[in-house]
Order: structure tokens, then sequence, then C-alpha cells
């Protein structure tokens, strides 16, 4: 399950979703603090170092984990980090 949206999060929400994974993508926006505070699932926040802090969202996430690999929204993804965390997070 991909959530990268606010309609994923609201169908894994109403429970019209698998809810194994969710992995949030900039959900912090605009998304209310109880929605995100009710995902109970395992959730991967993945973004570059330099993309700005994610602390007050993975707060909010009761099973959050966060990696940050080196670069920014456009460079992180190309980076072995991304890859690793990704596998860790899916075993």
């Amino acid at each position: 399950m991909v959530v990268a949206d606010l309609g994923g999060l609201v169908g894994l929400l109403s429970g019209r979703c698998s809810p194994r994974v969710a992995l949030v993508a900039e959900a912090d926006r605009g998304v209310p603090e109880p929605m995100l505070r009710a995902i109970d699932v395992p959730t991967l926040i993945l973004t570059g170092v330099d993309d700005g802090p994610v602390d007050g969202l993975a707060s909010l996430l009761p099973h959050a984990r966060v990696s940050r690999p080196p670069g920014h929204h456009l460079s992180a993804p190309l980076q072995p980090a991304v890859r690793d965390a990704l596998v860790a997070f899916l075993r």
C-alpha cells in the first residue's frame, strides 16, 4: 500500500485499502492531526536530508520510521540508501 496523497490516506483510514504498509509522502500538508495519529500501521517517512525537518510528522505517526538519505526530493531517490531503507522497512 502506497499512500501518496490525501485520497490514499483517507482510503487507508476508511478500510478501503489494505493497511499492511503505508508509505506517506508529504502527508502532513493539510491532513488533520487526528487522522495522522490514527494510522496504526508501520509507516516509513523517506525524505532527503536537504528537504527539511520531518520530526513533526514523525511524532504524529505512532509507528513511524524515518530514513533521511543524502540529497533532496529529486536527488535522494538516486541514492542506494533509499533502496536499503525500503528493503529494510518491507522485511
